[in-house]
């Protein structure tokens, strides 16, 4: 049947998994049970495809699931997670001649348009940044996040032999998931980021303060085991304190949809504000294909260069 063909697909391991490690993308832990997930509630229990063989399935049949489970009341953005692994696990069937042809050339996405995420406006990042607080490894997370657009796993990877103090930059190389463990960051986006201000000051009290003496391979947020990253529940409660402390609290935090990952999307909107293009912006934040990688490798350093000038004015402005 089409659907236990799909759950297998997407199982760690499988024919697909395996290829895709030899290509050098490996598939997350966290992505895989996303997409079995949404199968499971959305292919298996939606007619037509939940009966339907994997050599019947024709576009008119995908259309029609479509339509009903469109109409339902589940998340489009779950809706179109499972058409987007329905459509992957088909083309490949195709090209590996399990079916004869390709049913999923007009087997289209649903309409959606996600939520704004929040955002901190420049004086209440100022206050972040002049917040006396305990655990300088939870201010910094979230400075790290908001002044250079890390994620939370990038932040948790961050290793000394990633920062140059003198040069003012961070390599990101490295992602940390608690599913998969260190790993590339997402969607392969290595880049070069420019540290500037408060942040380069808190980079060096956190080098200065380190309890395992701040070597290379050591985490720029120690954890209590040397060789392990800060815990990412330390980060999320450190988040929600900090904000509190600022006067931001739970229901505003709700109606202003701001949570941690709110301090990336904080960094593109000053980064834009800065007059920074969308793609450098994009290649900052590590919002980027493969083929902008290559064009930015080739302009880093001045890339950087001009960003830090740029972002380093726009940022003096909160205080």
């Amino acid at each position: 049947m089409l659907v236990d063909f799909l759950l297998a697909f997407w199982q760690r391991d499988s024919e697909y998994d395996r290829s895709k490690k030899l290509d050098g993308r490996t598939l997350s832990n966290a992505y895989l049970s996303k997409t079995r997930f949404y199968i499971e509630s959305l292919v298996k229990t939606h007619e037509p495809l939940k009966n339907v063989r994997l050599s019947q399935v024709t576009p008119r049949i995908l259309d029609k699931w479509r339509t009903a489970v469109g109409y339902s009341d589940a998340s489009r953005k779950g809706i179109n997670h499972a058409i987007n692994g329905i459509r992957a696990c088909l083309r490949w069937a195709f090209v590996k001649g399990y079916i004869a042809s390709d049913p999923t050339a007009s087997f289209k996405y649903i309409a959606y348009k996600p939520e704004e995420k929040g955002a901190l406006s420049l004086s209440e990042m100022g206050k972040v940044e002049a917040l006396e607080w305990q655990d300088i490894r939870q201010k910094a997370s979230i400075v790290l996040g908001f002044s250079c657009g890390l994620r939370r796993g990038e932040i948790r990877a961050l290793r000394w032999r990633h920062v140059d103090l003198d040069g003012h930059i961070l390599t990101i190389s490295e992602n940390f998931t608690d599913d998969d463990g260190m790993k590339e960051p997402k969607a392969g986006s290595s880049r070069l980021v420019p540290i500037f201000g408060a942040v380069l000051e808190i980079l060096k009290e956190l080098k200065r303060t380190n309890p395992y003496g701040g070597e290379g391979v050591d985490f720029v947020l120690p954890n209590i085991e040397r060789d392990k990253p800060l815990a990412s529940i330390t980060i999320k409660r450190g988040f929600e304190r900090i904000m509190d402390a600022i006067g931001i609290g739970k229901d505003a935090r709700a109606k202003r949809k701001l949570s941690f990952h709110s301090m990336r999307h904080s960094f593109v909107t000053r980064a834009r504000e800065a007059g920074l293009s969308d793609f450098v912006v994009s290649a900052l934040s590590g919002h980027k294909t493969a083929s902008m990688v290559n064009h930015y490798s080739h302009q880093t350093l001045t890339a950087v260069e001009t960003a830090r000038g740029s972002l380093e004015t726009a940022f003096r402005q909160k205080n």
